[in-house]
């Protein structure tokens, strides 16, 4: 059922998959072929579907996806390589398309349990920086969620290319978060949180930049953080 190319037969293999696996412990899984389903699932979140099933397949193959890291989490290296941060991202886009939000919620906890394993994985996805831009129309607990991962990422540039093209396009919206108009009212681990990330940025740039060899293009990179307004 779980390979099947019909979509409505893929939703109920993805389903019943779910509900065995949202109750399961490790000693009760012997004999499950986890290899082959991860690649089945993986293969789910990157599918262009027909139809409106296709987000709810989705959905619950990412459900069965977190289950399984929960049970195994030295599955997400592998998770990873057959196509999880990509599917994931497609996941998000489209459940920004179609307004389906807990589509949204469920990759960002997806994304909370990879991100410890492969944090540089999903800095280059680009996902966050969409769920960002919708970041006010989530709770609390959420919002949360999301700058634990950006937290996690956040000093994991390799490049320079890293920094400009995922860190920087995001500066302006955690920039808002230290504002001394919203610190009042903000949840004060969102506002511990963000100057971590900020703090986590700074020190990556010694991940590819020398302090003696390269001290103009360090400068230069603290330039961009002022622009953003981080030191006003």
């Amino acid at each position: 059922m779980l390979q099947s190319d019909e979509e409505f037969i893929a939703l109920q293999g993805v389903t019943l998959l779910q509900q065995k696996l949202a109750y399961a412990q490790e000693q009760q899984m012997s004999g499950f072929q986890t290899e082959a389903f991860m690649d089945s699932l993986c293969k789910h979140l990157n599918k262009d579907f027909m139809s409106d099933l296709g987000d709810d397949i989705k959905f619950n193959a990412i459900q069965c996806l977190t289950n399984l890291i929960d049970l195994y989490p030295n599955i997400v290296n592998h998770l990873v390589n057959v196509g999880l941060i990509k599917g994931l991202t497609n996941s998000v886009r489209s459940s920004f398309n179609t307004g389906f939000q807990d589509l949204t919620l469920v990759c960002i906890r997806a994304f909370e349990k990879v991100v410890s394993e492969a944090p540089h994985a999903v800095l280059r996805s680009g996902a966050i920086p969409l769920v960002l831009q919708s970041l006010d129309f989530f709770d609390t607990a959420t919002q949360n969620r999301v700058f634990t991962i950006i937290l996690r990422f956040a000093g994991t540039s390799q490049s320079e290319q890293d920094f400009e093209e995922h860190i920087l396009p995001m500066l302006p919206m955690l920039v808002m978060h230290l504002n001394p108009i919203n610190v009042v009212t903000q949840d004060l681990k969102k506002l511990e949180d963000t100057s971590r990330i900020f703090c986590e940025v700074q020190t990556s740039f010694f991940n590819f930049y020398g302090p003696r060899d390269d001290r103009k293009k360090l400068g230069g990179q603290f330039e961009k953080l002022s622009e953003q307004g981080l030191y006003n």
